[in-house]
């Protein structure tokens, strides 16, 4: 689900995200007609593996075919291979990880090391109330 810059159409392939633009006007007050239309949608993702499916399926173009290659012009300068941890992912890992910095220069985690996908860390961390968590070693 994606809520933000109008123009993301132009750098991801549309057709591999729910825009929830039109369910929020730039005021914030919320439109009900387009926030019934987004929930909807959201819940046929969640119900539907079919659904689930196609919007990955743009994903798996080559970068460099997305949106007629607006994407790979406009983030060239990152050549850093697109894995499973998004920034806003490793932004939101350093704030929790004790001993974690988010270097907004680099767009990576510095302090601590994240540890595999898979680990029992990522179970049952996000459920912790604390502010911040120690990271396995």
């Amino acid at each position: 689900v994606y809520l933000g810059a109008s123009d993301i159409a132009d750098y991801v392939p549309s057709g591999s995200f729910i825009d929830a633009n039109a369910a929020i006007t730039n005021e914030g007050t919320i439109v009900q007609e387009n926030l019934q239309l987004l929930i909807q949608k959201i819940k046929a993702v969640l119900y539907d593996e079919k659904t689930w499916a196609q919007y990955l399926e743009p994903l798996s173009q080559p970068m460099t075919d997305w949106s007629g290659g607006s994407y790979e012009k406009k983030w060239s300068w990152s050549q850093e291979r697109v894995d499973g941890h998004c920034r806003m992912c490793r932004l939101a890992f350093a704030r929790r990880a004790q001993g974690g910095y988010f270097n907004t220069t680099t767009q990576r985690v510095e302090g601590v090391v994240a540890p595999p996908f898979g680990h029992d860390f990522w179970k049952t961390t996000w459920k912790s109330p604390e502010s911040e968590v120690e990271v396995p070693h």
